[in-house]
């Protein structure tokens, strides 16, 4: 499609950069890990300023983790 597509990794990196973070990313435990899709959260520790997280789940595309729990774990993201 002549797009050239930058890893999650190596985009997460720049911004974790950007955040004066140190280090790799650690694993972090919510209180919505595991389930039906297998969620699993990281951060970057240390940023000087804002925060650099990241969480998976198995999923196909455009797929949204299990409700309502989905929906507080972006609450959660935000009010930090």
């Amino acid at each position: 499609d002549g797009w050239i597509y930058e890893s999650m990794n190596r985009t997460l990196g720049v911004w974790a950069a950007l955040h004066g973070c140190a280090g790799n990313p650690v694993r972090v435990s919510t209180k919505y890990d595991g389930g039906s899709k297998n969620l699993r959260c990281s951060t970057y520790p240390m940023c000087s300023h804002g925060q650099v997280m990241r969480c998976k789940y198995d999923g196909g595309h455009g797929d949204w983790p299990d409700q309502p729990q989905a929906d507080h774990l972006i609450w959660e993201f935000f009010k930090n």
